[in-house]
């Protein structure tokens, strides 16, 4: 796949954004706007606000890590809605994850999680479910040595789960988790 590069002087470095390899779709969206600033800013895609987001995590619990999951999982939660009454396994593995962020948890224990999650969605597929399995991966997913690969991809799939679960379009449902990711994620700094 190509990834192109924007050389705007007010626009992070070409050499910046082509490092994220971000998706041609992405890029064409961000090159719509004078400066990286205004682009996040006017983005309707939760899914994307977190994809560039954690394109720029570098090591697993580091600040812009925890805060990409912290992100995913709030829009998580915006799903549970779809989980039968009674099963409170994806709540449960959220609250894990949540727990993990705030350093009470161990890595170890998002195996535990993982099964949680996982248990509840082979049990009834729902869009709370899926979520939950998502959001408990950008903690502890990791193929080979591109961390940032695993997080934004199982990160995002965790929004676009949560979507799925929201009333209205697509469009409607990724511009309604917006404010949920805003409030938790700052624009990257390239």
């Amino acid at each position: 796949m190509h990834y192109s590069t924007h050389t705007d002087a007010t626009f992070p470095s070409g050499e910046s954004v082509h490092s994220l390899r971000l998706p041609p779709e992405i890029l064409r969206s961000l090159r719509r706007h004078r400066s990286f600033t205004e682009a996040w800013d006017a983005c309707s895609r939760a899914d994307w606000l977190v994809y560039i987001a954690a394109s720029t995590v570098a090591a697993r619990g580091n600040a812009p890590h925890i805060r990409v999951v912290r992100a995913a999982s709030a829009c998580a939660r915006k799903a549970l809605h779809s989980v039968p009454e009674g099963d409170d396994r994806p709540r449960i593995a959220l609250d894990m994850v949540d727990q993990w962020c705030a350093a009470r948890t161990p890595l170890s224990a998002m195996h535990e999680a993982g099964l949680i999650a996982r248990k509840a969605a082979d049990a009834r597929w729902t869009a709370g479910a899926l979520a939950a399995v998502y959001t408990v991966d950008a903690v502890s997913f990791q193929l080979g040595d591109c961390l940032a690969f695993d997080v934004r991809n199982a990160a995002s799939q965790a929004v676009r789960a949560a979507a799925s679960a929201q009333p209205g379009s697509f469009a409607e449902a990724m511009a309604s988790l917006v404010p949920v990711v805003r409030d938790i994620l700052p624009p990257p700094y390239l």
